[in-house]
């Protein structure tokens, strides 16, 4: 046994009431990204999913988000066991499917679809009036979420100048206008339980068309609409009438307010979330003519200010 059977045995099942019950573990067929996975397989039971997390904090967030979720009974792994803030293992319940992006039925995958947007609804309908991760309600914020976002903004577009995607004059126009969003964003009062990671590997359907989110450790209370426009882009953006009907299942869950939030807000969510797509991307030391980062470049550079 190596070192991760060895847990599994000695704290897992255990605290499961199922000490010295037979088990295998073995790679799921597909890795993860943040987190090294494993299948746990109890004799005589449904199997279960460990995370192993490169960091602590990251393995407490995603402990913190599937008890939150399970609270709320939303659709999400329910989490089975967790040491505490020391320990780098999750360990949830496994969701049998396949990921949106395995989907090889174009019928299939464009149902699928649908069925996230309404998904992101009923997510975005649980609502609390201070942003952050679910564990922060009872903890002061110090910078308002309008602050955080442009701070970061600037961040972006500095790292993004120093690497040479955006010349200077081009990353201080983006931050000044930018920067005339800010009363906007900040007369957002009220902030939406969100995913945070809305992509085709992040959701399971079942069998029955069911779908289920994963990867769930960046929840958090924020703005909604950048995290429809993101799903937008990586469900919908080569298929124009998806990308409609996407929409318009969305709003008929969330209603005309979320709509009216979105119609305001849009043009500034958009450019933002190219601008963190540009800037993920630049860490891996994309060439010069990459043309993801080029479309992406476009879209932040066609900002354009609050009115």
């Amino acid at each position: 046994m190596d070192e991760v059977d060895h847990y599994v045995a000695r704290s897992v099942l255990p605290a499961m009431g199922i000490a010295g019950r037979p088990f295998t573990l073995r790679p799921p067929a597909e890795a993860g990204t943040r987190s090294s996975l494993r299948l746990i397989e109890p004799e005589g039971m449904p199997p279960l999913l460990l995370r192993i997390f490169d960091h602590r904090t990251q393995a407490a967030r995603n402990a913190g988000a599937l008890r939150h979720l399970e609270s709320l009974d939303l659709p999400a792994p329910r989490l089975v066991f967790h040491e505490g803030w020391r320990s780098r293992i999750t360990v949830e319940t496994w969701v049998e499917g396949t990921r949106h992006a395995g989907i090889a039925d174009h019928a299939l995958a464009r149902a699928a679809a649908l069925s996230v947007a309404s998904l992101l609804a009923t997510y975005h309908r649980v609502t609390r009036d201070r942003w952050g991760r679910p564990d922060t309600l009872l903890r002061p914020k110090l910078i308002s979420f309008a602050a955080a976002t442009l701070r970061a903004a600037r961040g972006m577009t500095a790292a993004l100048r120093g690497q040479g995607w955006l010349e200077g004059a081009q990353a201080a126009s983006i931050d000044q206008r930018l920067g005339t969003w800010r009363q906007t964003i900040a007369d957002i009062t009220s902030y939406s339980l969100v995913h945070n990671d809305a992509n085709r590997h992040n959701f399971i359907v079942s069998a029955a068309g069911a779908v289920t989110p994963i990867d769930l450790h960046r929840l958090a209370y924020e703005p909604f609409p950048e995290e429809l426009i993101n799903a937008l882009y990586h469900f919908c953006r080569k298929d124009a009438e998806l990308a409609e009907r996407f929409v318009e299942r969305y709003f008929a869950k969330a209603g005309e307010t979320a709509r009216s939030t979105f119609d305001r807000t849009r043009g500034f969510f958009e450019p933002l979330n190219s601008l963190k797509k540009m800037h993920r991307r630049a860490a891996g030391s994309p060439p010069a003519g990459d043309p993801k980062m080029l479309r992406w470049r476009e879209r932040v550079a066609a900002l354009e200010a609050a009115t």
